[in-house]
């Protein structure tokens, strides 16, 4: 995968050899951020099952990462659903449809009888574009009288296409 020089901050896009952009994505640190899609592709490991297909599809040392936009820290969210709208990139869809998330669910194998039950509950959890892990363990412990940790119920998150926004005083927030 070719990149460009980084800046700390801004909104990137991962394009095809043929220059359709494939994907768009935001961070605070732009060079960590490609070292993750770098290694998780390169490896067949990415979380966005169609990125990981095209990556496969176009060869992944042919696709290319380039910087939209650098921003301000605080903006960065922002401009990347801009972006997204405004492209509407065929990897950024694939957490958005029920598809890919029956087939995560499908693939997803709970570790315990909590995470089961955790499982079960997720499922008929009525979703929003933001979500507070803390809030989302309050209420299960209140529907089920179980605890669970929000560390543990992050992997379920991420399987209804949510990511890590912040992580502050108040818990962390998961948006789409």
């Amino acid at each position: 995968m070719k990149k460009q020089t980084f800046n700390d901050s801004g909104v990137y896009g991962i394009f095809s050899p043929d220059g359709k952009i494939l994907y768009i994505g935001g961070s605070t640190k732009i060079e960590n951020r490609f070292n993750s899609h770098y290694s998780l592709l390169k490896n067949g490991n990415h979380s966005n099952i169609m990125l990981q297909e095209f990556s496969e599809h176009y060869r992944f040392e042919n696709l290319t990462f380039i910087i939209l936009m650098n921003c301000d820290i605080n903006d960065v969210f922002y401009y990347e659903k801009y972006f997204i709208n405004v492209f509407n990139p065929p990897c950024n869809k694939s957490n958005n449809i029920l598809e890919p998330i029956k087939f995560k669910l499908k693939n997803l194998k709970p570790k315990s009888e909590l995470e089961l039950k955790f499982y079960d509950y997720i499922k008929e959890y009525p979703l929003s574009n933001e979500i507070r892990l803390n809030c989302l363990c309050n209420d299960f412990y209140l529907k089920t009288g179980l605890k669970i940790s929000t560390k543990r119920i992050s992997v379920f998150i991420k399987v209804f296409g949510y990511k890590l926004y912040n992580n502050d005083h108040r818990g962390r927030i998961w948006i789409k």
